[in-house]
């Protein structure tokens, strides 16, 4: 599940998932240009497994670290290199990518 995404809802910006333990995440994102004044911000947000079901993986993600926040709390399900977002049904494609590309 950790990697790049491309976020096709807000601003089509990259979203880094960061693997912190078996079952945790991190999500660091930016705001896109449909979130003026604040583009360019940096946000983060903490992704926990929930449950998985066959190869699903429901998720609980926790916005805190995101200063502008719709919904602290959302629910989002991982499946075949996508996230899908429960409450607004936007989902992240997973990019392919390579160790090389990262800035």
């Amino acid at each position: 599940m950790h990697g790049l995404y491309f976020d096709p809802l807000h601003g089509n910006c990259l979203r880094k998932v960061e693997r912190i333990s078996s079952d945790l995440y991190r999500i660091v994102g930016v705001y896109g240009d449909d979130e003026q004044p604040h583009t360019h911000q940096v946000w983060t947000a903490i992704m926990r497994v929930h449950e998985r079901i066959g190869d699903e993986i429901q998720l609980r993600v926790d916005f805190a670290g995101k200063p502008i926040k719709k919904n602290r709390f959302m629910t989002a399900v991982y499946s075949g290199r996508h996230i899908r977002w429960v409450e607004d049904g936007n989902e992240w494609k997973q990019l392919y990518s390579h160790g090389s590309q990262c800035l």
